[in-house]
């Protein structure tokens, strides 16, 4: 199986960086219905425990998958298979303020080949760090991956 060559290596991947624009963030919390005002409001934002505008957290870790398709495109792994996310866990260190950008650190942590309904898989554990302009951590996400050969 191609994906077999993927556990004898390690890998480790930092993305270009992503801006977080103040039109995203409203996107965003329009979408899933997020009100918190340190988000949306610059005067509030000011007032709040943040002292300034805020990315939701969510969206730091949505932004995560983009990230991950310019790892398998930079590196060329995984061509021609379904991408299934099993588990995540998500740990928020730092706020991302509104107008930063985020970059993703990747590291495959594990990989195992296996048959599953008849399908060639292979299982990836993978840590994310999510780090703001300045290299700072602000929060790590420890996710599991099922890539399905098609």
């Amino acid at each position: 199986m191609e994906s077999q060559n993927i556990e004898k290596r390690t890998i480790n991947f930092e993305s270009s960086p992503i801006p977080v624009t103040h039109d995203m963030v409203e996107k965003f919390c329009e979408v899933t219905g997020d009100r918190q005002q340190f988000h949306l409001d610059p005067e509030a934002a000011r007032n709040s425990f943040f002292g300034t505008m805020v990315s939701p957290g969510l969206l730091t870790t949505s932004l995560a998958i983009e990230s991950m398709w310019e790892m398998y495109d930079k590196l060329k792994i995984f061509p021609d298979h379904e991408v299934i996310i099993s588990s995540s866990e998500v740990k928020y260190t730092k706020p991302v303020e509104v107008g930063d950008s985020v970059s993703y650190k990747w590291e495959m942590t594990s990989s195992v080949d296996k048959k599953i309904k008849d399908k060639d898989v292979t299982i990836v554990k993978w840590t994310t760090e999510i780090l703001n302009s300045k290299k700072e951590v602000v929060s790590v996400i420890k996710w599991g991956f099922i890539y399905v050969k098609k």
